[in-house]
């Protein structure tokens, strides 16, 4: 997938980078990202859920890496306020977190999450990767449904499946595979 965006202007046709919104509370994760994606995306960035939300209506962004561990609006009330948000709801987003648990990953994904990539040692090598394949529209994940009935009622094996079902797609499959 060509990562660029054509526009015809007049006569011209115009290439624009894809907008990048990183909503991250640590400073140093946003200038690494930033020096690492500046020359495929084109930047902006937030501090917190809020204000990452509230950029995205000013500047709306194609694509958003999100933390899920902030002060404030976590990564979850981030991402259901954008799945919530006629505007915004249809913007793929990738998890970019420290979280490992495998109910984090499960949170997200029910949250609305199109990827979700684990801050490790490899994640630098990943990330243009995954970017790129959620900005080809064949490949964007659909933001999943809620589950038919309330997880609390469920066995064990009806949560899983319900669960796979929901996520089954490539970020529960990376996380099993250890990504």
């Amino acid at each position: 997938m060509d990562k660029y965006f054509y526009h015809r202007i007049g006569g011209l046709q115009m290439i624009q980078r894809p907008r990048l919104l990183i909503i991250d509370d640590d400073p140093m994760i946003q200038q690494l990202l930033t020096m690492h994606l500046r020359k495929d995306f084109f930047i902006f960035s937030a501090n917190g859920g809020q204000e990452g939300f509230a950029l995205a209506h000013i500047n709306r962004p194609d694509i958003v890496t999100l933390d899920m561990q902030m002060p404030g609006w976590d990564g979850i009330k981030t991402l259901q306020a954008f799945r919530a948000n006629r505007k915004l709801s249809n913007i793929p987003v990738l998890i970019l977190s420290a979280e490992t648990e495998k109910a984090a990953v499960i949170r997200a994904i029910q949250a609305g999450a199109n990827d979700y990539l684990i801050k490790d040692g490899s994640w630098h090598e990943k990330l243009v990767a995954r970017l790129n394949r959620l900005l080809s529209p064949e490949e964007v994940p659909a933001v999943p449904k809620p589950a038919p009935q309330p997880a609390l009622a469920m066995a064990p094996a009806e949560w899983n499946q319900a669960v796979a079902d929901l996520a089954g797609r490539e970020a529960m499959q990376n996380f099993e595979d250890g990504f």
